[in-house]
């Protein structure tokens, strides 16, 4: 009986090293499309409701002051297109790495509120929808805040599937090594109970699979790859607003 159970383990393992290699083949195209296509779809919706609805807010509602939200954008335009360009390094590309890092967090998907980054652009489209900021064109700001927004959302997407594969990765850290089953296992072979005991054994196997499954590989290199596109876009949607 033990050797059959080592065969059974032999050939786990055997099948779980053929996945690590057929995962580590892989491209990023086929790595985007699996993982994160559909995850980038919904959230760059999302956000764009986000961005048109901020957007009508701040055109509309005249009764409110926004005068605070407008002050730091203001700022930044008496500094022209010099420190406009200055901003999307230092903080645009801060605020995209930010929301990719938030993933390792378990548990709580932090990176939705990089969602909260369409609402931010929208409100400087409005400053300049209202003439506050001379020295940006309208209609390429427009343009570029949407383009930011794509790659905004990229970099959420990966974060929420970061969080996943972290919130898996804390509950196998968790994991158990002594359990009732162990219990049972040794009192049905001291009774020699050959029913129950592969009863239990089966019930073992099936929770180590289980355990197993959430020992998952985070795909660094993949994870970089999409910072860096994203980044890339956020950078040609910050160029395109400030032309």
């Amino acid at each position: 009986m033990s050797n059959h159970v080592h065969d059974n383990v032999n050939v786990f393992e055997g099948e779980k090293k053929k996945k690590v290699k057929k995962e580590e083949k892989i491209s990023f195209k086929d790595f985007y499309k699996k993982e994160l296509f559909r995850k980038h779809l919904t959230l760059f919706i999302i956000c764009l409701f986000v961005f048109i609805v901020a957007f009508l807010i701040g055109t509309n509602v005249n009764e409110v002051d926004f005068s605070d939200i407008y002050q730091n954008f203001q700022e930044l335009c008496l500094n022209g297109k010099t420190g406009m360009i200055k901003n999307i390094f230092t903080e645009k590309l801060a605020i995209n790495a930010l929301i990719l890092l938030s993933g390792f967090t378990p548990y709580i998907y932090v990176p939705v509120i990089g969602i909260l980054y369409a609402y931010n652009v929208a409100f400087d489209l409005v400053a300049i929808y209202q003439n506050l900021c001379v020295n940006v064109n309208i209609l390429t700001f427009t343009i570029g805040s949407i383009v930011q927004v794509f790659g905004i959302s990229l970099s959420v997407a990966a974060g929420i599937y970061l969080c996943k594969l972290s919130t898996k990765r804390f509950k196998y850290a968790q994991k158990m090594d002594f359990t009732i089953n162990d219990v049972k296992k040794e009192w049905y072979e001291i009774r020699k109970n050959q029913e129950k005991l592969e009863e239990v054994q089966e019930k073992q196997k099936k929770r180590e699979e289980k355990i197993e499954a959430l020992n998952v590989k985070v795909p660094y290199r993949y994870l970089i790859l999409t910072f860096i596109i994203s980044s890339f876009i956020v950078l040609i949607g910050g160029f395109i607003a400030v032309i």
